[in-house]
């Protein structure tokens, strides 16, 4: 078929820093892809929500618009959905629906589970390295109500004790009461070490 030249494609080597990012952005992607920015990627919206940002103070009443801009195109998905669903009758329309929370394969698998294992008497403990994880997984919770703590990094010290007392607590173990706390969110961090769960198993 004649001579086929082959030809080379450039190839470039990533920066250490372009190769840490790019690994983030995988890992978030194989958590969830509301970790990402993929959905809220149209000027007229991205501007809107930066003017609503800006005239409620969401970012805090020092910032300019440039500011409120800058912090939004570094936000997540769920962040700026967090933006929207706070401000409902301005924002609202642009908020995600609650399918979105569906399209990981973990958050599909735990819908199901999570009811099932409390019914079937267990108490849960789900860990994650990013608190972003845990904020998901509290969306989780609540859609599929049921009962939980969450304790990461920012949870004051004097409070850890009391959320683990209440968590081991026996009315808390109970299935079908309104005291029943099935669920405990926890950041490896800060609750991987010196903590003790014996209620969940």
């Amino acid at each position: 078929v004649g001579d086929v030249k082959k030809v080379r494609s450039p190839v470039r080597t990533l920066t250490s820093l372009e190769a840490r990012s790019l690994f983030t952005a995988l890992r978030k992607a194989a958590n969830h892809p509301l970790l990402l920015r993929v959905r809220y990627t149209k000027e007229d919206d991205l501007r809107l929500i930066s003017q609503a940002a800006l005239t409620s103070g969401y970012f805090g009443n020092q910032c300019d618009i440039a500011k409120v801009r800058e912090e939004i195109e570094s936000s997540s998905d769920l962040d700026i959905h967090r933006i929207c669903s706070s401000m409902p009758s301005i924002l609202g329309h642009l908020a995600l629906s609650g399918d979105t929370l569906y399209e990981s394969p973990k958050t599909r698998y735990l819908k199901d589970a999570l009811p099932r294992l409390y019914m079937e008497g267990h108490r849960i403990l789900l860990f994650s390295q990013w608190t972003m994880i845990l904020d998901i997984l509290e969306l989780v919770c609540e859609d599929i109500d049921m009962n939980f703590l969450r304790l990461d990094g920012s949870t004051p010290i004097r409070e850890r004790q009391r959320m683990i007392d209440k968590f081991n607590a026996p009315e808390s173990s109970v299935i079908g009461s309104s005291e029943s706390i099935p669920i405990f969110l926890l950041s490896t961090k800060a609750g991987g070490l010196g903590i003790n769960l014996t209620a969940a198993d």
